[in-house]
């Protein structure tokens, strides 16, 4: 049985309810597909918690993180683009004209406007949370 349920969260992730019922199945799979992705150690906590995380992003924004970071350089704030590449759990994917917002497991999904972002959290932000 499915179940369909309409979120709009602010200061906090609307798809947060996928990584709670997500890993259920094993080996557990998280699947995002979103316009920018910024990770913070929350998010980060999240992606390393799955045994394979496939990432679909837009480079563009990626891309200017990297330069951005680039000029204010330091320990704390390497770039998520580094960070994602290092992990051997995920794999990334770039498509330069997707502009989605999907975070899904084999047992739960959010399709809404929330990217996968720490600023996201900030944001009044909605969509729907479909339980499968």
């Amino acid at each position: 049985m499915s179940h369909i349920e309409f979120v709009m969260d602010f200061q906090e992730y609307n798809f947060r309810k996928v990584f709670n019922a997500g890993q259920i199945s094993s080996p557990n799979t998280l699947y995002i597909s979103t316009f920018n992705i910024d990770i913070n150690d929350q998010l980060e906590t999240v992606i390393d918690s799955y045994d394979r995380v496939i990432i679909v992003v837009n480079p563009n924004p990626l891309g200017d993180q990297v330069r951005r970071r680039r000029e204010y350089f330091d320990e704390q704030r390497k770039s998520n683009l580094i960070k994602l590449l290092k992990k051997e759990n995920v794999h990334l994917y770039f498509n330069r004209y997707l502009h989605a917002k999907i975070v899904a497991t084999e047992s739960v999904s959010y399709v809404g406007s929330s990217n996968f972002s720490a600023s996201s959290a900030n944001n009044i932000e909605s969509g729907y949370i479909s339980y499968c």
